[in-house]
């Protein structure tokens, strides 16, 4: 089945008469045969562009319901807005230690209680009060779930996790849907859906999981018609996802799992690599391979189960290969460059001017408030407070002395003149420029927003560096800008319902890629099974474990022309085991790589030295004697050179000397000594000085008495 071919599936029954879910083996040729006359509900671009050749225009079921909820003047709650009013519940329940750490804690709890439909269903948080099985923490979460859903809507706001059941009953028309791009849908999304959609909507889900035959009977009891589709398409994914889906049914039912696959598998590459590095070098080399041969980089993408890991290393790679590559996941600001001196102000701020914090602030390199001859006298002299600053010759360290009270706009308006004071505002560029810019502006709107402050009213120093650290935690930004020309490394189900064709995995072992089912301390799995019994659905570790095979499975349905799936042999310093879902695809033993050839300058360089005679060639064998098992040399401090011996030696200098031959000379033959540090407290070397020198005192006073 491919996008010039029509479906039947709707024909048969009666054209528009009904709605229909339909359970597809492949997803996107099933949808692409309903696209006519429908509004297109995806769950991002990527899919709506797989789906429409390009050309389609598709917003999600999320946006979607903003837009609803908006228009009957409800907005859905920032994330700084959720993370107060949980504290304040938190605050106001009693009995909870830490509220700031709590908060921490439940929000991930609360979300899922949310999502599930806690604030909705009446019955359902009736039946948990009345159920004397449940736990009293899990009576206690939930709870306090419910009141931070009242609180959001008394300040006319709502959280996300409940934003598609709050706008089901917003709904005021219906319209003919087409719903693709999900790997599953909550019971949120069923509420949203079969609120909004009018005769003729279709659902396309995927085949074969428990999530969506959940899906289809829950709108199979509002009057949807569920249809099965088992025609493919001739592109590599789809077949390569139905073997894994029946590979998976066949080991749930308790029957052995499919026999290997004999021969060349189309379109399905496996390999094993030394380590993380030497996998993503190997996939970026490859990658490197088809941009040269005419393949657009839009057409190439990269996936790994923990992007955030991943993500570093293949930006440093790709820049050293000159390969074009863009991450799309985000990071709190605190995580960025400008992160680092806000960070460093509300500590230096706040505790007025510590030497650790307000050091480490003055050297940033957005800041560069501390000359060479100022942090020379600041490392010897440790200074704390404003004047000892001043003295040491740290002019900057005087704007970071703020009233303990003022105005919130006044904290605000001084947070700017003290960053342009210290340079940063003329030192930011690019990002650095926009996230100043997005930090300012979102202090600014905190006057606004939940909860209500006065914009001109008095405010502790600490309670707005506190507010200050929340911002810095809790708003997040891209680490790249959205752009085309690049080849994006995703999740795998960001690219569910999208289609490219080259796909590149990386990172799959076990515990990993499948990620280790756990379990939540705060509800834990017998909880869950009882909150379901009170009609509650979360996830259980059947639910969980399918969530981890639906990520793998969009990855195969995203494959056009070929995947290729990559597991390195050692990662995070220990030795890893291939994934289970090579074993589940026929492919039980991965193969290895062989000799590539070299994709950067650096690499053809290293890939020279054993042949060259210059300095650089005597370093690299330098280093990969001292890695190997030879015996030491010369350049691990056995020279075999005798040393003259002008004692007497202190016990200091034979420490030194035991430790390290070249420290020994550095300090005792050439004379060099480190630069002057005070010391906080008395160290075991000056403490022993100390005694040393009194001792030698007092024999020498009683020698002289004799």
């Amino acid at each position: 089945m491919n996008g010039s071919v029509q479906s039947n599936l709707i024909a048969d029954t009666g054209g528009e008469k009904a709605r229909y879910v339909i359970l597809a083996a492949d997803p996107l040729a099933t949808a692409r045969a309903e696209l006519s006359r429908k509004t297109v509900l995806t769950p991002n671009d990527r899919a709506a562009r797989a789906l429409g050749g390009g050309r389609a225009t598709s917003v999600s079921l999320s946006t979607r319901a903003m837009r609803s909820l908006r228009s009957n003047g409800i907005l859905v709650s920032l994330p700084l807005s959720r993370l107060l009013a949980l504290r304040q519940v938190i605050a106001d329940d009693g009995g909870w230690p830490d509220v700031r750490g709590t908060a921490r804690r439940l929000e991930p709890v609360v979300s899922e209680l949310l999502r599930a439909g806690i604030a909705v269903e009446a019955r359902s948080a009736a039946a948990i009060a009345g159920n004397a099985a449940v736990g009293p923490r899990t009576e206690r979460v939930v709870r306090l779930a419910l009141a931070y859903s009242q609180l959001l809507r008394d300040n006319g706001e709502v959280d996300a996790a409940e934003a598609l059941w709050q706008a089901a009953t917003a709904i005021r028309s219906r319209e003919p849907l087409l719903v693709y791009g999900y790997s599953r849908l909550g019971a949120g999304e069923v509420a949203f859906v079969d609120a909004l959609a009018a005769p003729g909507s279709v659902v396309v889900l995927p085949a074969g999981f428990r999530a969506s035959e959940d899906a289809s009977s829950e709108l199979a009891a509002h009057g949807w018609e569920v249809r099965q589709d088992d025609r493919m398409g001739s592109e590599t994914g789809p077949p390569l996802a139905a073997r894994f889906t029946a590979t998976v049914a066949r080991l749930v039912d308790g029957r052995p799992a499919a026999p290997p696959i004999d021969g060349p598998n189309a379109g399905l590459a496996a390999h094993t690599l030394a380590d993380v590095e030497d996998e993503v070098r190997w996939v970026l080399a490859r990658v490197k391979r088809l941009l040269a041969s005419g393949v657009p980089p839009e057409d190439v993408v990269l996936v790994a189960r923990d992007e955030r890991a991943y993500g570093p290393l293949i930006r440093s790679v790709a820049a050293e290969f000159e390969v074009p590559v863009r991450l799309a996941y985000g990071v709190p600001i605190r995580e960025s460059r400008l992160g680092e001196v806000a960070a460093g102000l509300i500590a230096a701020v706040g505790r007025r001017l510590p030497f650790e914090e307000t050091a480490r602030l003055l050297r940033h390199p957005l800041v560069q408030g501390l000359n060479d001859a100022s942090w020379t006298t600041a490392r010897a002299w440790h200074p704390e407070g404003p004047s000892e600053w001043a003295e040491a010759g740290a002019s900057a360290a005087e704007l970071l002395v703020w009233p303990t009270k003022s105005s919130w706009t006044e904290y605000v308006r001084l947070l700017g003149s003290t960053l342009e004071g210290l340079g940063v505002m003329a030192r930011a560029e690019g990002r650095d420029q926009r996230l100043l810019a997005h930090l300012l502006k979102t202090l600014e709107r905190s006057t606004k927003g939940w909860p209500t402050r006065d914009a001109n009213g008095s405010v502790d120093l600490t309670e707005f560096l506190a507010h200050f650290t929340d911002v810095l935690d809790t708003v997040s930004v891209p680490v790249d800008r959205p752009g085309k020309g690049s080849v994006e490394l995703h999740t795998p189900l960001a690219v569910f319902g999208a289609r490219y064709r080259h796909v590149f995995v990386l990172g799959l072992c076990e515990g990993t890629f499948p990620q280790a089912v756990r379990e939540d301390p705060v509800i834990d799995f017998q909880e869950r099974a009882l909150l379901t019994a009170c009609g509650l659905n979360l996830e259980d570790a059947e639910g969980a474990a399918e969530r981890e095979e639906l990520s793998f499975l969009a990855v195969l349905h995203a494959a056009g022309n070929d995947v290729t799936l990559t597991t390195p042999r050692v990662a995070g310093g220990s030795e890893q085991l291939p994934s289970p879902y090579f074993a589940a695809l026929g492919v039980p033993a991965p193969e290895g790589v062989g000799v590539r050839a070299a994709a950067s300058d650096l690499e053809a360089l290293i890939a020279r030295l054993p042949e060259t005679d210059g300095p650089a060639a005597h370093s690299w064998r330098v280093e990969l004697r001292r890695e190997s098992a030879q015996a030491p040399d010369a350049h691990d401090g056995v020279t075999g050179v005798s040393l003259p011996a002008h004692g007497p030696f202190s016990a200091t200098q034979l420490t030194s000397f035991g430790q390290c031959a070249f420290k020994w000379f550095g300090q005792y033959g050439l004379r060099l000594t480190e630069l002057t540090e005070a010391e906080e407290d008395v160290s075991p070397l000056t403490a022993g000085s100390v005694f040393h020198d009194t001792l030698a005192k007092a024999v020498s006073a009683a020698v002289d008495q004799t």
